[in-house]
């Protein structure tokens, strides 16, 4: 299983619930690709000093004209004039030492920026996932932030429509269709939620939102796993790779289920995935680092992790609603609906619950009967949202 993991910055998606995503993938997940621009959290101070001398020259440019800057510099003119010097041969002592105070200026302002990405960064609480980047299942595909859908953009920037509409390869290392796996968006407990607009004069700005699926299901609860540094996910993920191998696959196979659209898929998840899911879930709660986080939050904050199908275009409506889909994008992805019918594809996607905030429970009581088949299952919303 491949999980997907998506989110821009500036969205009205918490954070947190987005690291918390991206941990249950890391747990659960064969493999996971964090979509957006997730490179601002893991190299995008690496990437500004490997960029060229002129590059560096237009973004301090850019900065001090952001910043209102009396003495901005025109970057085209000064590059034009400094590279012509710096080829020049047999340099005078006044064109050297203008060359070098050129470099310090535009260096000095480089350091600053990076300086203040990284303390951004390390504030962060995708930040300490970064040691994951080097592994070979942890996958980054970055958005450009100023344009995400245009295509001659260089620079290992993905189009965002295609990371949303499945039009990309998630992992560019592999090369063959028959690598490539199935992907199952994560998404936040925001999905749950309704969004509506809570003042007058909103309507241009909010978009509203009702959740909307085909049918969706309790597999397990965890604890805060936001809490785990790095080597005790490592344990985590070992443990659960290794020790829950037929619950992996079956959830493969229910996620294969979907996308070829069998009749029964959902019977499939509640006859053979749930069963599975709560025996590895009673076999997980004994692990000592489980049982040690769960201990850290006083067990009021145990998630229940979702599983369930919906429309692609849901989750498109729900990234829009909460402005995490640029403007072009959505303009991108209505256009992908009238000419396609790939919006209205079943879609499988795993999500949370919690149960210490106001969540889908109160439209969607569960069950708490532990003898009940209902309290595994979180009721079925039929509500179908068009995008346009």
């Amino acid at each position: 299983m491949r999980g997907v993991v998506y989110n821009f910055f500036n969205s009205e998606i918490n954070v947190n619930q987005d690291a918390f995503s991206i941990r249950t993938a890391l747990l659960f997940c064969n493999e996971l690709t964090y979509c957006g621009i997730g490179r601002g959290v893991f190299t995008m101070a690496s990437d500004l000093n490997s960029i060229t001398f002129e590059m560096k020259l237009h973004w301090v440019a850019d900065e001090m004209k952001k910043e209102g800057r009396t003495d901005a510099i025109d970057a085209d003119s000064l590059y034009k004039e400094y590279k012509l010097l710096n080829h020049k041969k047999g340099k005078t002592k006044e064109e050297i030492i203008w060359i070098k105070r050129v470099e310090n200026f535009v260096n000095k302002w480089i350091k600053a920026i990076t300086d203040d990405i990284e303390n951004r960064v390390d504030a962060n609480p995708l930040s300490i996932l970064k040691p994951f980047t080097e592994k070979k299942y942890f996958h980054v595909l970055s958005q450009h932030m100023s344009y995400p859908e245009k295509t001659d953009i260089v620079g290992g920037y993905t189009l965002v429509s295609e990371m949303l509409s499945l039009e990309v390869n998630y992992d560019k290392k592999k090369k063959s269709e028959e690598d490539f796996e199935d992907p199952v968006f994560i998404l936040p407990h925001n999905y749950f939620y309704e969004k509506n607009n809570d003042k007058e004069g909103d309507a241009n700005d909010i978009f509203p939102y009702s959740p909307a699926f085909e049918y969706s299901y309790k597999l397990f609860t965890l604890p805060n796993i936001n809490n785990a540094t790095v080597p005790e996910l490592e344990i985590l993920r070992t443990y659960i790779q290794t020790n829950f191998i037929e619950f992996r696959e079956t959830l493969d196979e229910w996620i294969r289920q979907v996308y070829t659209n069998q009749k029964n898929h959902e019977l499939f998840l509640t006859n053979k995935l749930l069963p599975l899911s709560k025996k590895m879930e009673e076999e997980l709660n004994e692990h000592e680092l489980i049982d040690h986080y769960d201990l850290l939050g006083e067990r009021k904050f145990m998630c229940r992790v979702i599983a369930g199908v919906c429309r692609l275009s849901d989750i498109w409506c729900f990234f829009n609603a909460y402005k995490a889909i640029p403007v072009e994008t959505w303009i991108a992805l209505l256009k992908i609906k009238e000419e396609s019918e790939l919006s209205d594809m079943l879609f499988p996607f795993i999500s949370f619950e919690n149960p210490a905030a106001n969540s889908i429970d109160k439209a969607e009581q569960v069950d708490n009967d532990a003898d009940s088949e209902m309290e595994e299952r979180i009721k079925p919303a039929k509500k179908n949202l068009d995008i346009d």
